[in-house]
Parts: structure tokens; C-alpha cells; sequence
């Protein structure tokens, strides 16, 4: 029973008792079986393990699709600061992740000057190559490793 509820385990399981790997294509035909028969719960808990695992992986596949940009504009100076996440940000105007999370999401200012703003900057089907300044802190993107080497006056070679 311990093997079963993994991930592994309940696909080995399922694709043994119902001759397919396709498990996701024999969904009614599972549940029906799981319905009819109720004594056999080591089908029972590998679906259910099953049903966990490729829900896990659908969400870390949907949030692996876009990125953002995460910028800062100091409204007293007029400065502005980028980061790759809202922790960096954060770091740069002193203030903690769920702060510039929470004051992005309610369009109120962070620190009584700094408004939040955020740009989308990858999809699935893009390829976008980044590089933050440790520095200045300044976000440099482009679409290949050679555009993002010229910006960065580097050889292609070090990009990579």
C-alpha cells in the first residue's frame, strides 16, 4: 500500500490493472470501477495519487509560462528600480516581498513613495534572455544570447 500512494507507484499500479499508460483517456472507465467496487482501495488511493501528481505538474507547467519584470518608481525622485522578482525588489527599496506583492495588487504605494508596477516578459512560446546588473540593478533583456551579449558589450560565449 506505502508504493501505491506515489506518484510512480499508482501510475505502475493503474497501468497494470487497466493495460494502458493513457490513464488520463480512462478516466470514467476508473471512476466507474472505483464506484463499483468499493473493497478494493489500493486502486482507490493510487487514483487518487495519481489524480494529485498530474495536478501538481499542470500547475508548475501553467506557472512556468509567463514571467514578470517587477519595477518600482520612486515618486519623490522619479527613480526607478527592476528586479526579476518581488523579493529582489523589495531588497532594493527595503521593503519584504509580500509588501510589493500587496501594494502592486491594491494599487496603493509601498514606503509612502514607491508605486508598483510589473511588465510580462516570457511566454511559452518565446524565448527571452535576461540579465539583472548587481549593481545598478537594472534589467537588460533580448530575444537571442548574441543581442544580450552585444547590450552587455560580452561575448556570446559568456552569455550562455
Amino acid at each position: 500500500m506505502r508504493f501505491i500512494d506515489t506518484f510512480g507507484g499508482a501510475v505502475t499500479h493503474l497501468s497494470d490493472k487497466f493495460e494502458t499508460f493513457e490513464l488520463s483517456k480512462k478516466q470514467a472507465e476508473i471512476k466507474k470501477y472505483i464506484d463499483d467496487n468499493p473493497a478494493d482501495l489500493a486502486t482507490k488511493v493510487a487514483w487518487e495519487a495519481f489524480l494529485k501528481g498530474t495536478q501538481k505538474t499542470q500547475r508548475q507547467k501553467n506557472a512556468e509560462m509567463v514571467q514578470y519584470i517587477w519595477c518600482a518608481t520612486d515618486l519623490a525622485t522619479g527613480r526607478k528600480y527592476q528586479a526579476t522578482s518581488s523579493a529582489k525588489l523589495g531588497n532594493q527599496i527595503g521593503a519584504s516581498k509580500e509588501r510589493v506583492g500587496f501594494a502592486y495588487r491594491n494599487h496603493t504605494l509601498t514606503k509612502g513613495h514607491y508605486q508598483i508596477t510589473r511588465k510580462e516578459i516570457l511566454k511559452e512560446s518565446e524565448n527571452i534572455w535576461i540579465a539583472e546588473d548587481q549593481v545598478t540593478f537594472k534589467v537588460i533583456t533580448a530575444d537571442t544570447a548574441g543581442k544580450l551579449a552585444k547590450k552587455l558589450d560580452a561575448h556570446p560565449s559568456t552569455v550562455v
